[in-house]
């Protein structure tokens, strides 16, 4: 008995489920869809996990500064804005260099 009939999903014989990607692609009918639809997934796993940690990290950085005193706090608090500053600079930079 396999590990399927043990939890009560009875399967024909030879049978292979297989949950990767890459199997989705490879075996699609039409591969052009398969291979977008891993992009997408691809994509949607990257932006959650991004979000997620973004407000872990984020919500924790602000409340440790406007919570509490410590040595360094003013440059943190500066320090922590420059990165939404920074990419205007660095794509004025690359119109400057391209053009």
């Amino acid at each position: 008995m396999n590990a399927a009939q043990n939890i009560g999903l009875i399967f024909p014989e030879d049978t292979h489920i297989n949950l990767s990607f890459a199997a989705m692609a490879t075996s699609s009918k039409n591969k052009e869809n398969g291979i977008k639809l891993i992009e997408f997934l691809t994509s949607a796993i990257v932006v959650i996990f991004t979000v997620m940690f973004t407000i872990i990290i984020g919500t924790t950085l602000a409340w440790l500064i406007s919570a509490y005193d410590f040595p360094f706090r003013k440059f943190l608090r500066w320090a922590l804005i420059l990165p939404l500053a920074i990419p205007p600079y660095i794509a004025a930079y690359t119109i400057l260099i391209w053009n």
